[in-house]
């Protein structure tokens, strides 16, 4: 007994599998895709799975963060009140406290 494509869309995405859904398809309009077994179909089903949640990770993880701006590493304004740098203790600091400059370096 065959399973409609709709429902079977739907239940993909209530067990929110929303990447094997987009995959589905993609797959049903490429009519390359019929020419392959149902385990390579399934490989690339799971494949577009895992890639689509790989993809959503940082969002999730941008928006579960709540920070009050969005900001980058290159927005960092190093020069101080007067204009100069920052002096290589405070640098190395900033360094330090993301965990890029080992300690032992000279």
């Amino acid at each position: 007994m065959a399973m409609l494509k709709q429902p079977m869309i739907e239940k993909l995405l209530a067990m929110r599998l929303h990447g094997m859904a987009e995959s589905l398809e993609t797959q049903e309009q490429d009519p390359a895709a019929r020419e392959l077994s149902f385990l390579e179909r399934l490989g690339l089903l799971v494949d577009q799975q895992w890639n689509w949640r790989e993809n959503q990770a940082p969002g999730r993880r941008l928006k579960n963060a709540k920070l009050r701006t969005s900001a980058c590493v290159e927005d960092i304004d190093y020069r101080g009140a007067r204009g100069r740098w920052l002096d290589r203790r405070a640098y190395q600091f900033t360094q330090a406290s993301c965990g890029r400059h080992s300690r032992s370096r000279p």
